[in-house]
């Protein structure tokens, strides 16, 4: 009957050693302030009325990408603090597409990116725009994580319709005490393990 039971913990912890999740690099966590320059468009057109736009150019203007540079940032990203050379791609949001590589920066070995999946304009009048964009983050050595990217653009002249307009945004990544619950299918088959556990060590009490 021993061998029995014994047989039994050792499927139940193959079981639950295959259905785990396999190990891999943690996820990110922190964020990182991006600011940079932009002018809004409106129709593939340069337009002064933040109201009418429904896209961003980031500067310098055309190309299709723009620079950022870098102000604080904290856990995982604390790297690319204060840095310059960042790429962002230029965004259309109405209608909205998805944005691979959105932006890109790269300190020393690290590379920081980000896939814009979403978009959500929150305010829009003739000088000011705010857009919530939440997509995937990936860092060297570090698994995809789910991260937002929060832009708040404002009108820094207003004299013509080739005005530079200045923009900052926060990139983020969850907290880490939003730490993932074990699949409830997992639980069980270890808990299958743990109680062929206590019916052995009954048994001997009971020899």
């Amino acid at each position: 009957m021993r061998k029995t039971v014994l047989t039994g913990i050792a499927i139940a912890t193959a079981m639950f050693l295959a259905h785990a999740p396999p190990a891999s690099a943690a996820p990110i966590v922190g964020n990182v302030n991006l600011v940079g320059d932009f002018q809004p468009v409106a129709g593939g057109a340069n337009t002064q009325n933040m109201a009418l736009a429904d896209g961003i150019d980031f500067l310098p203007n055309n190309g299709g990408t723009g620079a950022f540079a870098t102000g604080s940032a904290n856990g995982d990203l604390a790297a690319f603090a204060n840095q310059s050379g960042g790429t962002i791609k230029d965004l259309t949001f109405a209608p909205f597409s998805a944005v691979d590589d959105f932006y890109t920066i790269t300190v020393g070995a690290m590379t920081l990116s980000f896939n814009l999946m979403e978009i959500e304009v929150v305010s829009q009048n003739a000088t000011f725009l705010t857009l919530i964009g939440r997509g995937l983050m990936q860092l060297t050595g570090f698994d995809p994580t789910e991260g937002m990217w929060n832009f708040s653009g404002e009108s820094s002249n207003g004299s013509s319709s080739t005005a530079t307009f200045s923009w900052s945004a926060a990139a983020s990544a969850p907290p880490d005490d939003e730490t993932p619950v074990p699949e409830p299918g997992a639980l069980a088959l270890l808990g299958l393990g743990f109680l062929g556990v206590g019916l052995l060590r009954r048994r001997k009490g009971a020899a």
